[in-house]
């Protein structure tokens, strides 16, 4: 029922069974009886929820508290992953900690959107602490390294300040890099030409008038020669029937994913190719998991 009606048991908290049969030692019974179900639209309306039990007082099931809150408000912005974040030596563990935290029973679709979406609201403050604004690094990093040389220059310098200069210079060039990757991909746009730099708007123009023309091109004298029917048969064969309505293996969808196009724009998740393929070991199962159950149903 669960499944076809694509809910989620919530994970609740505190006692592991919701209801006991006090027989004696020996005639002691505890069993899970009560559960919270919740569907995908339930969840998207909430940026928090908590659900746990509460103690036995004179029944003999535990009751259940639902707890839940908008706490981010209707402005905040959309999530975009971020590919700067899988140069993090701590991403993988860190992403791997939030999935493995979620224990979800019911439609693998469901249980894989609300996975990415918890993963989503950790990734946000673990960029905010770990990555801080980029941007403001930048600022922050540049002024450093002016500060210094104009010590250097002042006071002639010492080796100590030397290594420190070596140091905030890599520091500043990481960082631009970082800003360089981020502004690509906040662009949501797919680069022209890897590596071109245009340096005004005319030169953008010319670049799409001689190449991109085709591309928005109406092609008004298109008429159906019948040549795809004379082409392809009309009758699918039971033999060549039963690849086409097989459900897909692991292997398949691993390869789907691998071919994505990485500088695609991600989807309404936030989450690209990039994200799926680094951490395939991580939501692998689960991603697997709910493909196949689309396939099936």
């Amino acid at each position: 029922m669960t499944n076809i009606c694509e809910l989620v048991h919530v994970d609740t908290k505190e006692a592991e069974f919701t209801w006991v049969r006090r027989w004696g030692v020996r005639g002691n019974v505890e069993v899970r009886l009560d559960r919270c179900l919740a569907s995908l639209s339930w969840l998207y309306s909430w940026d928090s929820f908590n659900c746990c039990t509460l103690p036995r007082l004179c029944f003999d099931h535990n009751p259940i508290l639902m707890s839940f809150s908008n706490i981010f408000g209707a402005g905040q912005s959309l999530f975009q992953f971020r590919r700067m974040w899988l140069e993090h030596g701590g991403f993988q563990g860190f992403v791997k900690q939030c999935w493995d935290f979620v224990h979800l029973h019911g439609c693998p679709l469901t249980i894989l959107q609300h996975k990415l979406r918890i993963l989503c609201k950790s990734l946000r403050t673990w960029n905010w602490e770990v990555f801080g604004d980029v941007h403001r690094r930048v600022h922050t990093d540049l002024a450093d390294l002016v500060s210094l040389q104009h010590d250097i220059s002042i006071s002639g310098g010492s080796n100590a300040n030397y290594a420190r200069e070596c140091e905030l210079q890599a520091n500043l060039f990481e960082t631009l890099r970082l800003q360089e990757l981020f502004w690509k991909e906040k662009s949501r746009l797919r680069w022209l030409a890897e590596g071109t730099v245009f340096q005004d708007p005319l030169a953008i123009q010319n670049y799409i008038l001689e190449n991109c023309t085709d591309l928005f091109a109406n092609h008004a004298d298109y008429s159906d020669m019948g040549l795809i029917c004379r082409i392809i048969p009309s009758t699918v064969t039971d033999v060549e029937n039963g690849p086409l309505m097989a459900i897909p293996s692991s292997k398949e969808i691993f390869l789907a994913v691998k071919n994505m196009d990485p500088d695609s724009a991600p989807g309404p998740d936030g989450f690209n190719g990039p994200f799926f393929m680094s951490c395939w070991q991580i939501v692998g199962e689960d991603v697997t998991a709910a493909i196949q159950h689309f396939f099936h149903t």
